[in-house]
């Protein structure tokens, strides 16, 4: 995750960041939840009222579908997310009986 001051938000200048990096979908045995660090950077920020613009990849598939619209609806600009012909990404999330998750990322993924 990287996140890059576009101004430094002195007296009078709004702060303004660019998140690059993953937007991906943790699958869990109750359902998908949309994530990724920068894409919750982007989101968090953006709530707290700074200017905050993704760049990123998500596939051209169902999941980007919902992606981009998720993005879309938290007040995120789409226009940096680009549409690639690999799967969006995920990670299968599993929990232990002491509630420790493991990860298996899908390979090869926007």
């Amino acid at each position: 995750m990287t996140a890059v001051p576009l101004e430094n938000g002195g007296p009078g200048r709004p702060l303004r960041i660019v998140s690059f990096g993953e937007v991906l979908f943790d699958i869990f045995d109750d359902g998908a939840r949309l994530g990724g660090a920068p894409l919750n950077l982007a989101v968090h920020l953006h709530r707290l009222g700074v200017e905050s613009l993704l760049v990123s990849a998500v596939g051209q598939d169902t999941l980007g579908d919902v992606a981009i619209q998720e993005i879309a609806r938290e007040g995120l600009p789409v226009d940096h997310v680009a549409r690639v012909p690999q799967p969006t990404g995920s990670v299968t999330v599993s929990l232990n009986e002491a509630k420790v998750p493991a990860y298996r990322f899908l390979r090869d993924c926007a």
